[in-house]
């Protein structure tokens, strides 16, 4: 399954994040690692109310990949269902006869 790094694909997924981190679902237990990436990302909406987490700056050593990583791996473990996977990707697809 595709993920689109645009702020479209991101928007719903980082603001559901968001609020589980909020409401102290999600935590990641004082890893010093994702405080020093979660402290570099930055939200800026565009004029719609889109947002997803951005680095700083262009071209700066702070880093943000964890965060994507961990947005991007929530709305996928949040969504899954099933039905959007290929045959490839299903956990028990059993055996493929070609013949």
């Amino acid at each position: 399954m595709n993920f689109s790094q645009g702020i479209k694909a991101f928007n719903e997924p980082t603001k559901r994040f968001e609020a589980e981190v909020i409401d102290g679902k999600i935590f990641h237990d004082g890893n010093p690692l994702a405080t020093w990436m979660a402290g570099n990302a930055t939200i800026k909406p565009d004029t719609n109310g889109n947002y997803k987490p951005l680095k700083p700056k262009q071209g700066s050593v702070k880093k943000i990949d964890g965060i994507i990583t961990a947005i991007m791996s929530y709305w996928r473990a949040t969504q899954a269902n099933g039905e959007n996977l290929t045959v490839y990707e299903r956990e028990n697809r059993g055996f493929i006869t070609i013949g």
